[in-house]
């Protein structure tokens, strides 16, 4: 994945569920795992002394993921409070739908990342 990413600007992942019984409760939750890895390769090219790799505002490459439909936002306090009934339809989505909770989770480990990216001194 290091070499796939190497000289990108920018990344998009359009990983999804399949709308099949097989699709929605495959073990596992493989769109949070590619997005930790394609994140720990991203990262490590980002941190090269490449010239070559100036993608993203700061230089780094830009990392979109599609299909978070339902997500809140991870740090409980940006979006605006949801009315009682959709949020115990998003309970039930979150506990009987694998797909979504592994979207939150993808949501989530995004989220950490960038606060600890900012939370990190600029190297020089």
């Amino acid at each position: 994945l290091q070499d796939l990413t190497k000289d990108c600007q920018a990344v998009i992942s359009c990983l999804g569920h399949n709308p099949n019984f097989r699709g929605l409760y495959r073990a596992g939750y493989f769109v949070s795992d590619a997005t930790k890895e394609l994140g720990a390769a991203i990262n490590s090219n980002d941190g090269s002394d490449d010239d070559d790799n100036k993608g993203g505002k700061d230089g780094g490459c830009r990392f979109i993921v599609m299909g978070s439909d339902g997500i809140t936002h991870p740090d409980g306090v940006t979006d605006s409070k949801r009315p009682c009934m959709e949020r115990f339809v998003l309970f039930l989505l979150r506990k009987l739908l694998p797909p979504h909770a592994d979207n939150e989770m993808t949501a989530a480990y995004l989220y950490q990342q960038q606060q600890q990216e900012q939370q990190e001194p600029p190297s020089s």
